[in-house]
């Protein structure tokens, strides 16, 4: 079973997951500008999407959930390994704010937690740009810009089809032309074939 890392070694993988610095506490961040991309803008150029469980976390400091295993249970695109170790993965665009909110900028997910990964896409002529999608659990409230969906909407936000679990109308059949020449043919066989009938009835009767 291949097992691959998420952070600064692994940027064939993830080009912007890069392993951030112990930061100080996070009340200074609650209103941080330091959003992830939306899954929608950035999962149809992406590498690698996948939809995984979070199957174990390892405690650091006060960046707890910054390091987790994922599970991956749908390929989407790319060809991950089986178990992917993420360590503070960033969304690789620019960090803005204090220092202490640059470092926190990075993904938090809890045991339990089923997400899409959209890794190393283009968004705005950038590269290596990577976010997530919570369809299992709820995204930290240090994440901002983290979206919700349902596991079918992340399928479809990838592939670059509309994001909903409706299901599309289907257009109604095309309306049937009628041949009135083979029509014409038919009803001439139909009664030649009566009358033929009847000619036999009235012969077996004389």
């Amino acid at each position: 079973m291949r097992r691959a890392r998420l952070s600064a070694a692994a940027a064939v993988v993830a080009a912007a997951a890069l392993a951030g610095s112990a930061g100080p506490a996070l009340a200074e961040c609650v209103s941080q500008t330091n959003r992830f991309p939306d899954y929608a803008d950035v999962a149809p150029t992406a590498r690698t999407v996948v939809i995984g469980t979070v199957v174990e976390t390892r405690p650091d400091d006060d960046r707890s959930a910054g390091r987790f295993s994922l599970r991956v249970d749908h390929v989407i695109r790319g060809d991950p390994p089986a178990i992917m170790d993420v360590e503070f993965l960033r969304s690789g665009l620019p960090r803005r704010g204090s220092p202490a909110c640059r470092d926190s900028a990075y993904l938090r997910a809890r045991t339990g937690d089923v997400i899409a990964l959209a890794l190393d896409g283009r968004l705005d002529g950038r590269g290596g740009v990577n976010t997530a999608a919570w369809i299992e659990g709820r995204p930290s409230v240090w994440d901002p810009g983290i979206r919700v969906m349902s596991s079918r909407q992340a399928i479809r936000a990838a592939k670059d089809l509309p994001a909903t679990d409706a299901v599309p109308a289907t257009e109604p059949p095309p309306p049937r032309v009628i041949d009135h020449g083979a029509l014409l043919v038919l009803l001439g066989v139909m009664t030649s074939g009566a009358a033929l009938v009847l000619r036999s009835r009235r012969r077996r009767e004389g």
